[in-house]
């Protein structure tokens, strides 16, 4: 990951542990963001702005934004389609 921020790409996040935000807690989701917040602090220096949930066509709730946003998450991607590209 180190080298492809030195290269110049763009760095998102996706959950520590992979949550399905749709049964996911605001309390829940800002104790995983923390813990991936330190892991990306202490490889990279920083932690990524931008942010795709897991799990196609999942909406993010207004209170999950703003658990995001207090740890400087700028950009949230929505998506619809599966590549199923882990398959």
């Amino acid at each position: 990951m180190l080298e492809a921020v030195k290269a110049g790409h763009q760095v998102a996040h996706h959950t520590f542990a992979h949550l399905r935000l749709s049964n996911t807690t605001s309390e829940v989701l800002r104790e995983d963001t923390a813990t991936l917040k330190k892991k990306f602090d202490s490889l990279l220096g920083k932690s990524p702005t931008y942010f795709r949930a897991p799990y196609v066509g999942h909406q993010i709730s207004k209170e999950h934004a703003d658990v995001l946003a207090a740890f400087d998450v700028k950009n949230i991607i929505g998506w619809s389609i599966s590549t199923e590209d882990w398959k």
